[in-house]
């Protein structure tokens, strides 16, 4: 009984392999119009390529090189940088804000859900490093967000409370 069963399997294995190399689609196969043809040493042949219409012209974009990104950030400095302190136990934290030029700037907490939970400072800082400190008693522990707003620029730093 065994070996009539693997007769079987094997002639229609081989049945459908013959149908493969033949490229007739198989009981379980739909068939689909190819554009592609293929010889009998199942080798592909290039399809055919379509004729440009005399109005196209193809796109010249100028691709930049690595060499000119990196020369456009080398000339282009930042006029701010922030930095956010706190301390694992503390109920202080400290925002760090180094500007190029004297300006009005705003910094704010967030929670991560975007609830604004504390003003820190809205005022003017000069030129140079300005350090704020700010009370972290009212937040609970989890992570927030100090978003920091000057004149030409906004930018956000995760900080952590954690007791």
């Amino acid at each position: 009984m065994n070996i009539v069963l693997c007769v079987s399997f094997l002639l229609i294995c081989s049945q459908f392999s013959a149908q493969a190399v033949l490229h007739e689609p198989t009981l379980f196969q739909k068939q689909k119009p190819s554009s592609v043809r293929f010889s009998s040493k199942l080798t592909k042949k290039k399809p055919a390529k379509k004729a440009r219409s005399p109005q196209a012209k193809p796109l010249s974009v100028p691709i930049p090189s690595r060499a000119d990104a990196l020369a456009r950030t080398d000339t282009t400095r930042k006029e701010y940088r922030v930095e956010v302190f706190t301390d694992v136990g503390s109920e202080r934290g400290a925002v760090r804000v180094t500007l190029n030029e004297s300006q009005p700037i705003e910094i704010v907490a967030f929670n991560i859900l975007g609830k604004r939970v504390a003003e820190v400072f809205s005022g003017e800082a000069h030129a140079g490093m300005n350090t704020v400190s700010f009370d972290l008693s009212g937040l609970s522990d989890g992570v927030y967000l100090c978003v920091v707003r000057g004149r030409n620029f906004k930018t956000a730093e995760k900080f952590l409370v954690s007791r």
